[in-house]
């Protein structure tokens, strides 16, 4: 099962995922825009893998939705609230989401057009992680103020769900 650290920029997703690498023996892939439905797919494909054995440093559905919304351009896939809500059911899905203080006093103008947008950005994530919460699926947030939600805590959640998923009887 993959594991997916998703949230808005600055939130300190790569610092999270570098405390677990270790821990999980995983191999990182960064996720990147992409402007070609293809790549997208072939992404959503992979990121949906139930035997995926990755850290995936963002999603491409899940940024994909959420930057759309916000910044009102096109998806380059047909993409909603049930593709993502899939994502939770189909891999371990992190939301780094510090207070949105934090997030924007970290940030800096090399950023174009998400400097300006980041706090919706961060209220579009916020939206979507109360709309998972009334789907009841699992998901874990992680804020890097609060020691009890701190990197340890993402870890032990991780290792719940994937204890739980291998004892859970496979579909043939």
């Amino acid at each position: 099962m993959n594991i997916i650290v998703e949230g808005p920029d600055n939130a300190r997703k790569s610092t999270l995922i570098k405390f677990l690498e270790p821990h999980l023996g995983r191999s990182i892939i960064h996720n990147t825009v992409d402007k070609d439905a293809e790549s997208v797919l072939a992404k959503q494909a992979a990121e949906n893998a139930l035997e995926g054995n990755s850290i995936y440093d963002r999603s491409a559905v899940i940024s994909e939705y959420i930057y759309c919304l916000v910044l009102q351009r096109t998806p380059v896939i047909n993409i909603n609230i049930s593709h993502v809500a899939d994502m939770c059911d189909n891999a371990i899905v992190i939301f780094c989401m510090p207070p949105v203080e934090k997030v924007l006093a970290t940030t800096k103008d090399e950023m174009p057009g998400v400097v300006e947008n980041l706090e919706a950005l961060y209220n579009q994530y916020d939206n979507l992680i109360d709309e998972l919460v009334l789907m009841r699926k699992q998901f874990f947030i992680y804020d890097w103020t609060i020691e009890e939600d701190g990197p340890e805590a993402a870890l032990e959640y991780i290792n719940e769900r994937i204890n739980k998923e291998s004892r859970m009887p496979s579909s043939a």
